[in-house]
């Protein structure tokens, strides 16, 4: 096995509705890639930068990566599935990072992070386990550092050429660590169990020339259902050329239980151009 399918993304425009995104909350650790199924070592990485002066003084910056190791069913255990059909995996593991920075005038509006690290292990052709470890911060948030650790059980539904869903379900305990601001009553730390639930949907429209994937992430904390994390990620990739892709990428953040002075909802939208070899 070799090192293949470094793609490296570079962002032309960047449209940002809401400056404080889903870093450090539920992220979308199922992320549109174009080679997702690849077997053997994989990787990736993104950076983005703008800067505006004048009537409008802006810095923005942002980067991120994955690298990836996956091992394929053997053919063997396809039984009756058509020829045609994806490879269906036996074992994914990746970690997968994002930095993001951005200031207005000497006014910082955005200073984000997060790295996710997982292991996939697919026991049956369709069945499953994860574990999963994640780290964060996002300033604006009033977030110094979110970490949390969790197991889960992985299902591919439905996997065509053209169509794939697949979901998962499962425990993890969080720790969080906040800036508490002026005169508010939130605890500076604590320790949380939720029940994370994930479903993702992928398909590849007008021959190859469009690929679109939605993901929803649910988090209710198992003592209060009402402390719900929800994050809904939409992406499309429109390749160019053999070795270029336009993307867009909307998603919403919704917190049920933010800390005193923070919104519930933030919107984030990007385009990128990628290129991959």
């Amino acid at each position: 096995m070799h090192l293949r399918n470094v793609v490296c993304t570079c962002a032309f425009a960047c449209a940002v509705l809401t400056p404080a995104a889903a870093a450090a909350n539920p992220v979308n650790a199922e992320a549109l890639r174009p080679k997702a199924a690849q077997e053997g070592f994989s990787g990736g990485a993104d950076l983005s930068f703008a800067m505006r002066s004048g009537n409008v003084n802006l810095l923005n910056v942002a980067g991120g990566g994955i690298v990836q190791y996956q091992v394929h069913r053997p053919r063997s255990d396809w039984e009756d599935i058509p020829d045609d059909q994806p490879p269906l995996i036996a074992h994914t593991a990746f970690i997968i990072g994002n930095y993001r920075f951005a200031q207005r005038v000497d006014d910082p509006i955005v200073n984000q992070g997060f790295l996710h690290a997982r292991w996939t292990a697919m026991w049956f052709p369709r069945l499953g386990t994860e574990v999963f470890g994640q780290y964060g911060f996002n300033e604006f948030l009033l977030l110094q550092a979110r970490a949390l650790g969790g197991v889960g059980v992985r299902l591919d539904m439905i996997q065509t050429p053209d169509i794939k869903i697949w979901g998962g379900t499962g425990y993890m305990l969080e720790y969080n660590r906040i800036t508490v601001a002026e005169g508010a009553s939130d605890a500076p730390e604590d320790l949380q169990n939720r029940w994370t639930n994930y479903i993702s949907a992928r398909a590849t429209v007008f021959e190859g020339r469009l690929l679109l994937q939605n993901t929803l992430y649910v988090q209710p904390r198992l003592t209060d259902f009402e402390d719900l994390r929800l994050l809904e990620v939409f992406e499309a990739l429109a390749p160019i050329h053999e070795r270029f892709a336009i993307g867009v990428d909307f998603s919403l953040l919704y917190d049920g239980r933010p800390p005193t002075g923070v919104e519930a909802t933030d919107i984030t939208l990007s385009t990128t151009l990628k290129f991959s070899f």
